[in-house]
């Protein structure tokens, strides 16, 4: 009767372990999925810029005819 109560406590020891461990030291990602938030990352920063310069270049634009049209 005794051997199963300590089965059960080792059990729950070694979950109380992991969770204390997960808690001090952060999720790593595995290098595939470092990979694609990277290149997402990096497609966001390009959309982002690209789209700016297009917003500065056709406020120049309209501008340059004679003001803004809103």
């Amino acid at each position: 009767m005794g051997s199963s109560s300590k089965s059960k406590r080792f059990v729950q020891q070694g979950k109380d372990a992991i969770a204390k461990h997960d808690e001090r030291f952060p999720y790593r990602m595995s290098y595939a999925e470092a990979e694609e938030q990277s290149a997402n990352d990096h497609t966001e920063k390009i959309t982002g810029s690209a789209l700016d310069a297009l917003q500065e270049m056709t406020h120049g634009i309209l501008q340059s005819k004679g003001g803004d049209r809103a």
